[in-house]
């Protein structure tokens, strides 16, 4: 995300974006620091910045646990590069599979190793194959809520 260039404009009362890179946060800390922080979302990057967010509310918090899901705060496009970024850190990362829905535009952004990333408009349905096989994710339930 430190390819991200941010603005006074874009920072937001919902997260904040602290550079760790002198600190050398284990990972037993970072998990600790979560366990003593739930009303948080953290987020530790590849380059060493600890992502702090509130968590999302409503229907958002309820969705968001196997997927990437744009929130209302998300609508502004910082917000939306940052989300991108974050995705295509998780594929650099070793992630096999990533999926960023943006249901307020009912596209679906899908990540994978060595792949252009694929938009798709409205579908009813998103497959885990061949990464996940036989994994079928409804997602027309998520653009009728």
């Amino acid at each position: 995300m430190a390819s991200v260039p941010l603005t006074e404009q874009d920072v937001s009362a919902d997260w904040l974006v602290l550079n760790l890179q002198e600190v050398r946060l284990s990972d037993e800390q970072f998990v600790a620091l979560c366990a003593d922080n739930r009303e948080l979302h953290l987020e530790l990057t590849a380059q060493k910045e600890l992502v702090i967010m509130t968590l999302p509310g409503g229907k958002t918090g309820r969705r968001n646990d196997i997927i990437e899901l744009m929130s209302p705060s998300d609508r502004r496009p910082v917000r939306f590069r940052m989300a991108q970024a974050k995705m295509a850190e998780y594929i650099e990362n070793g992630a096999q599979l990533g999926w960023l829905i943006h249901p307020f535009e009912k596209k679906v952004y899908v990540y994978r190793p060595r792949k252009r990333v694929q938009c798709l408009e409205s579908p009813a349905t998103l497959y885990g194959d061949p990464i996940l096989p036989g994994f079928v994710f409804p997602i027309s339930e998520i653009w009728q809520q």
